[in-house]
């Protein structure tokens, strides 16, 4: 589950960076996912922030050392307050990478045996080929949540996971229409806008950003970037032949994360989209130097 006080850090942290640097947007220093993910996994070492998304080789060398020391921080604090409670009598409350899309029936199976043999959320992520963040949401749905301080994951007990009826089920136009109602006209807070449609505040927030509608704390209100791509109008529509033959017209070429975004832009489609179509196509999603690209195997 996501730290808050470690997320509000890192929120102060960017904006104090994007002040300094003259930047007009604070995401222009890391992305929202970058500081979720962060505030979620916590890494310990600069080798586990390389497997945080928008966490390359120049962001670690210009940031790493800070977030490392504000993920210390709040640690040390909560070592504290754990060791006030156990003087005080009072239990502490239990907690419970490539590769995108569904989990299969045999992944669900190895991740719940690889938690409970006690590995953790990064060791998990390199057997089983997912993204760490993709490894916690997974546990979620068996009601399991993780604990960074231990590194391993545990029951919840306690229904820390709030349930959402809607989650990880595909975006409808109707519910689009009343995201971006409730969030352009009302200027609701992403928790009312969670209530309403039933979908985690991350699920939202990236909703939105697929749009460039992000939230600006200076002004307190959700606005709309211009300058950012249309929404992806075809989210889960069919793929055309003609989208597959664009696609397979890069079979000679590797694509990169940013050559990704622009093929996102122009079929209108989100990025994990097309990254899960490529693969059906035959390309391999793999990481090199740091950063994930796809690449036609021939023998696939």
């Amino acid at each position: 589950m996501i730290n808050k006080n470690i997320l509000k850090e890192l929120n102060e942290y960017r904006k104090k960076l994007a002040d300094q640097n003259h930047y007009s947007e604070p995401y222009f220093i890391f992305p929202n996912r970058t500081m979720h993910e962060i505030a979620t996994l916590q890494p310990q070492t600069e080798e586990q922030l390389e497997e945080i998304h928008g966490m390359g080789p120049k962001r670690i060398e210009k940031y790493g050392k800070d977030i490392l020391e504000i993920l210390n921080k709040e640690q040390c604090i909560k070592q504290e307050h754990d060791e006030e409670d156990k003087k005080k009598g009072k239990k502490g409350k239990k907690g419970v990478q490539s590769k995108i899309g569904r989990f299969k029936m045999e992944e669900d199976e190895d991740l719940l045996r690889l938690a409970e043999e006690g590995l953790d959320a990064f060791e998990i992520s390199k057997r089983l080929d997912r993204s760490p963040l993709a490894i916690v949401n997974r546990m979620e749905y068996y009601d399991y949540i993780y604990v960074p301080e231990e590194g391993k994951f545990k029951k919840d007990v306690h229904n820390e996971i709030p349930k959402y009826s809607n989650q990880g089920l595909f975006w409808t136009a109707e519910e689009d229409e009343r995201l971006f109602k409730f969030a352009l006209d009302n200027q609701l807070p992403i928790k009312e806008i969670s209530k309403f449609l039933n979908r985690t505040e991350y699920s939202i927030q990236r909703r939105l950003e697929t749009d460039g509608v992000f939230f600006d704390p200076k002004l307190n209100k959700w606005k709309r970037n211009k300058d950012l791509p249309e929404f992806h109008s075809k989210i889960g529509a069919r793929w055309t032949e003609e989208e597959d033959k664009f696609l397979r017209s890069f079979y000679e070429k590797v694509i990169t994360q940013e050559d990704l975004t622009d093929i996102a832009t122009k079929l209108g489609r989100a990025e994990g989209g097309v990254g899960g179509r490529l693969i059906k196509l035959g390309f391999k999603h793999e990481k090199e130097k740091n950063e994930y690209r796809y690449r036609y195997m021939k023998e696939l």
